[in-house]
């Protein structure tokens, strides 16, 4: 008891906390696992990515000159500056994915009480979607950190009236990183600002003004510039058929809602539960049977899903401003709501594994939320199992995916 009570006296004197040592080991060992797995990963890379490692190599000048201005330019610009320092972009990829494992492990240090947060971290760092995504040299490596970072930023400002300045940065590097930020996120923030009641209407009209000027006047002026360059706002129709090549010929009968609403939900299955494959067009895009391994999954989700509604019941619908998960709830149904309406009046390609990326961060907390309300509860053994499975399950399949990482066609069939 004595030596007990003598180790418990110096992690007091030393403000160490031995949940804090064992997140800190959690983070290492997911860094070194997502570096190992992402060195895995092979395959073509899509004409985009090609396109913006060109950006990297060439002079900045002319690599604006050579850009397309299909796309906003802040990540072709950061990989710029990434060779410049002298990391390659496989490099620069794998690094911000560190530092999304960073962000996460101080968002679960914050706000989960009763799940430790180095399985947040560690489930997430071995997770293949992530792996080959960030393979590809494309916009969404910045937009998923950016994303998440906007939902607890958005919180912060609606809990404290405070960080208005934080808010329009955020959101003007997210429309900066893909026109479908302007759509996504100045809505969200102009909304919150002009609903927070608590703040006066004059305090209320000089926060909108900042947030509407940060978000919108760099992508503005870049819109502008694309604009009298292509004559078109984001420098290509949107809207107009396209004329497809026969391979990928039955693209054109995936363009309805139900289309759409089908789309996301098999890559969502896909990305999370299969153990063979991801979500590339290849797979979403044409006739899938799920495995048996699947609809096990499927199914231990509906039995966590029936726990966290009862737990629900009693922690989330009474939870304190002090938690972000109604905003990280918010934002992330607002992006595959958008998704859906722009993928049914535009003209984009069906969704898939990159599309809905972005989010997976966000769905990835709120499971940890669920959870986390659902021992918060004190429930039962046989409550909490579900989770528990479903957290096995999902290491176990990611990471035999993610070793085995078998590269897919990344856009037509050959």
């Amino acid at each position: 008891m004595q030596q007990d009570f003598g180790r418990e006296t110096l992690v007091r004197s030393i403000g160490v906390r031995p949940r804090d040592v064992l997140l800190v080991l959690s983070v290492a060992i997911a860094i070194a696992a997502a570096h190992l797995l992402h060195a895995r990963q092979g395959g073509d890379l899509t004409i985009q990515s090609q396109l913006n490692e060109r950006f990297a190599e060439r002079p900045l000048e002319a690599a604006f000159e050579k850009y397309p201005r299909l796309r906003p330019p802040l990540y072709p610009m950061t990989l710029w500056l990434a060779r410049r320092a002298g990391l390659q972009a496989p490099a620069f990829q794998v690094l911000v994915f560190d530092a999304m494992l960073v962000g996460l492990a101080l968002y679960g240090r914050r706000f989960l009480r009763g799940v430790h947060p180095g399985f947040l971290v560690l489930g997430f760092a071995v997770a293949h979607f992530n792996h080959v995504n960030l393979y590809q040299r494309t916009a969404e490596t910045l937009f998923a950190p950016l994303l998440l970072a906007f939902a607890v930023v958005l919180w912060r400002y609606q809990a404290s009236g405070r960080g208005a300045g934080w808010l329009g940065s955020v959101a003007s590097a997210l429309c900066l990183t893909r026109h479908f930020g302007l759509f996504l996120t100045v809505p969200l923030a102009a909304a919150h600002v002009v609903a927070r009641r608590a703040t006066e209407p004059r305090h209320r009209l000089i926060h909108l003004a900042l947030v509407l000027v940060l978000a919108l006047a760099p992508i503005g002026y870049w819109m502008w510039i694309t604009h009298e360059q292509t004559g078109l706002w984001t420098g290509a129709d949107r809207t107009s058929p396209r004329d497809l090549p026969e391979s990928v010929d039955h693209w054109k009968d995936l363009t309805g809602v139900d289309d759409h609403l089908r789309l996301t939900a098999k890559t969502l299955m896909v990305d999370f539960f299969s153990p063979r494959v991801y979500a590339a067009l290849a797979v979403v895009t044409l006739p899938y049977r799920p495995s048996a391994v699947e609809w096990a999954l499927v199914a231990i989700v509906v039995a966590a899903g029936v726990s966290a509604f009862r737990a629900g019941r009693r922690s989330i619908s009474g939870a304190s401003p002090a938690s972000p998960v109604r905003m990280v709830a918010e934002v992330a149904a607002a992006y595959l709501g958008l998704t859906i309406l722009l993928w049914t009046v535009g003209n984009n390609d069906p969704i898939h594994t990159r599309f809905l990326f972005p989010v997976y961060p966000l769905l990835w907390v709120l499971l940890f939320h669920a959870y986390d309300a659902v021992k918060g509860w004190s429930a039962a053994w046989w409550e909490r199992l579900p989770w528990q499975l479903m957290y096995a399950g999902f290491v176990a399949v990611q990471v035999a995916r993610s070793w085995r990482a078998e590269a897919l066609p990344v856009r037509y069939l050959w």
